[in-house]
């Protein structure tokens, strides 16, 4: 189990755990420097709070494939804190 911590934690790519209606349980450093939020405000939001308002009927769909099925790949776009 600890090698999987240290690939959760240390991953080049950001990777974050979430409830089922979207709320961050936990994330990994990657996710802190892509978005320019901390751990903490992170944890207090959702996963919807930070897709791109173009992407945002593109991921609901992927989302609900994701609760009705188990998995899915997909990417979309985030707005940073700095909105950039």
């Amino acid at each position: 189990m600890e090698i999987l911590t240290e690939v959760f934690n240390y991953s080049p790519v950001g990777i974050f755990v979430s409830t089922l209606d979207g709320l961050y349980v936990d994330l990994n450093k990657k996710v802190i420097d892509l978005t320019g939020y901390s751990k903490d405000e992170l944890l207090n939001m959702s996963v919807r709070d930070l897709i791109h308002p173009d992407d945002k009927d593109f991921a609901n769909s992927k989302i609900e494939k994701v609760i009705k099925d188990g998995y899915s790949n997909f990417d979309v776009r985030y707005i940073k804190k700095d909105k950039n």
